[in-house]
C-alpha cells in the first residue's frame, strides 16, 4: 500500500474505481480486492483505509451464517461495512460456477446477493468468481442475479470494456518494488497470462470430469 500510495496511485473498492474510471479515464487507480471473508479484514482495513483508500471484500455468505472457523461472521461483516469497506458476494458456497448446472450457478448468486443486503441494508453490485473461474454462459446469469459487475482472475490489467468478467493481478511477497509496481502498471508479464487463458477451456473440461466422477 506504501509503494502504491508512492506511485500516485488512488486506492478503492471495485464499485467505486468503475464509476471514478468513467469519470476520469486517465485518472491512476488501483481497485483493491480480498476474497473468501477471512477474519484477518479487519486488520487490510486498518492498512488500506489507513491510506486513505478503499477495498471491496468477497465474502461467502455460508462460512458467515455458520460463523465458520477463520472466517468474518455476520457482526464482523457489518462492523467492517460501516467503516466503509465495500462488501460484494462469493456466492453462498464457493461454489465453480462455471462447471455448475446455470440454475445451480443463478441460486448462489441471487440468494448470496439477497442475504448481504438483508444483513448490510443495502444494494450489492459486485460478485467474485469462486477460485476465478468464469466462462461466457455465465454472464447472463450474474446480470440476471443483479450484479453489474464481476472480478476474475485473468492476470493483467483491466480495461474495463466486460465489467462481468474484470481480471485481477496477484502481487506476491516475493516479489520485488520494482517488480511490484511494474506488475500494476503494465499486468503480469511473460507468457503465464496467455497461457492461462489459451489452457482455460481444457481446464474446465477436466475439472467438470472431476465432477461427474464424484456424483
Amino acid at each position: 500500500m506504501d509503494l502504491l500510495a508512492e506511485a500516485g496511485f488512488r486506492l478503492m473498492g471495485v464499485t467505486e474505481a468503475l464509476a471514478s474510471h468513467d469519470i476520469d479515464p486517465g485518472c491512476p487507480i488501483v481497485a483493491i480486492t480480498i476474497d473468501d471473508g477471512y477474519d484477518n479484514l479487519p486488520d487490510a482495513a486498518a492498512v488500506v483505509l489507513g491510506h486513505g483508500g478503499g477495498y471491496t471484500a468477497y465474502v461467502v455468505t455460508n462460512f458467515a451464517d455458520r460463523a465458520e472457523r477463520g472466517f468474518l461472521d455476520w457482526d464482523g461483516i457489518r462492523i467492517l461495512h460501516s467503516a466503509g469497506v465495500e462488501i460484494g458476494s462469493h456466492t453462498c458456497t464457493h461454489r465453480e460456477l462455471d462447471i455448475s448446472p446455470l440454475a445451480v450457478a443463478w441460486a448462489e448468486l441471487r440468494e448470496s446477493r439477497r442475504q448481504i443486503e438483508s444483513a448490510l441494508g443495502g444494494p450489492v453490485v459486485s460478485v467474485s468468481y469462486p477460485y476465478g473461474y468464469w466462462s461466457h454462459s455465465m454472464l447472463r446469469v450474474v446480470r440476471e442475479a443483479g450484479y453489474h459487475h464481476a472480478c476474475c482472475v485473468g492476470r493483467c490489467s483491466a480495461r474495463c470494456d466486460n465489467p462481468l468478467a474484470l481480471p485481477r493481478l496477484e502481487p506476491r511477497a516475493s516479489m520485488s518494488d520494482g517488480h511490484f509496481i511494474h506488475m500494476i502498471a503494465h499486468g503480469e508479464p511473460g507468457v503465464g497470462p496467455r497461457a492461462k487463458r489459451v489452457a482455460t477451456p481444457l481446464w474446465r473440461l477436466a475439472r467438470r470430469g472431476v465432477q461427474r466422477a464424484k456424483r
